[in-house]
C-alpha cells in the first residue's frame, strides 16, 4: 500500500512539473510573438537548444520519452529540430531521444547550427 502511495505521489509531483514547464513555455511564446494562448499551445513545430544543457539522468529520460513526448504529439506536434554541440555523450542521449520520436511518429532531427535547424523547420511552411 505504502509503495503505491508513493508511486501515486511520484505520478503526480512529475504532472505538476511537467504542466508548470508547459505553462512556463506557452507564458514566453505568448509574449514573444503576440499570439493567444490557444496559438501558443497549437503548435507543430519546435525548435530545442540544448548545448548549454547538462546532464541528463536516466529517470528524466524516460520521463521524456514516456511522458512528455507521446502528449506533444498527441496534442499535435509534427516536427522537432534539436541543437546540441556535438559532443558524443549528448550524441548519445539523442539517439535514444531519436528513437523514442520515431516510435511516436515525430519527425526529429538533430542539428550542431541553428541556421540549418531553422532552415529545416521552416522549410514545413
Amino acid at each position: 500500500m505504502a509503495d503505491e502511495l508513493n508511486s501515486f505521489k511520484s505520478q503526480v509531483t512529475e504532472r505538476q512539473q511537467y504542466e508548470a514547464q508547459i505553462n512556463s513555455v506557452i507564458s514566453d511564446v505568448k509574449t514573444k510573438f503576440g499570439v493567444s494562448e490557444d496559438q501558443a499551445r497549437n503548435f507543430v513545430n519546435f525548435m530545442s537548444d540544448i548545448k548549454m544543457q547538462g546532464f541528463i539522468g536516466v529517470e528524466a529520460r524516460k520521463w521524456f520519452e514516456r511522458v512528455a513526448l507521446p502528449r506533444a504529439v498527441r496534442q499535435g506536434l509534427k516536427r522537432a529540430a534539436v541543437i546540441y554541440d556535438g559532443s558524443i555523450f549528448k550524441k548519445y542521449y539523442l539517439k535514444i531521444i531519436l528513437y523514442a520520436s520515431r516510435r511516436h511518429n515525430l519527425a526529429l532531427k538533430l542539428f550542431t547550427k541553428e541556421d540549418e535547424a531553422l532552415n529545416w523547420i521552416s522549410s514545413y511552411y
